[in-house]
């Protein structure tokens, strides 16, 4: 339980409990995982972490700060990625204020995407 942030701890291991967040806000790209089954290693800017979600998990993603909309509309919008995705039962909040902005996240195959609030048009009578 608690806040993990990548790129500030170098050979650690953590377990991701229900309440977990994971702070991705000063990260500029993806938070790049190879999961192992449930652990996964990172190499992100020089850091080596294992994780591991437990089962029926609800894990916090903060990305307050980042260009939200750059990385939703880019080519690949995922703000984590794995070459295995977690159990089903773990599930992945937003932070407030992206949450706010009606911003989402999808779990796929290839990572753990960002999906920008869809438009809508009202039409009167």
């Amino acid at each position: 339980f608690g806040t993990f942030t990548p790129q500030t701890v170098r050979g650690f291991n953590m377990t991701m409990m229900d309440g977990s967040t994971l702070n991705l806000a000063n990260l500029s790209g993806a938070f790049d995982c190879t999961f192992t089954n449930p652990k996964y290693s990172s190499n992100t800017a020089g850091t080596l972490c294992n994780l591991v979600f437990n089962a029926n998990s609800t894990v916090k993603v903060n990305l307050e700060g980042r260009d939200l909309w750059a990385i939703a509309n880019s080519e690949s919008p995922y703000v984590v990625t794995w070459k295995t995705r977690p159990d089903d039962t773990v599930s992945f909040t937003l932070d407030e204020a992206t949450a706010k902005k009606g911003f989402t996240t999808e779990v796929c195959d290839e990572g753990l995407k960002l999906v920008a609030p869809q438009g809508f048009s009202i039409f009167l009578r």
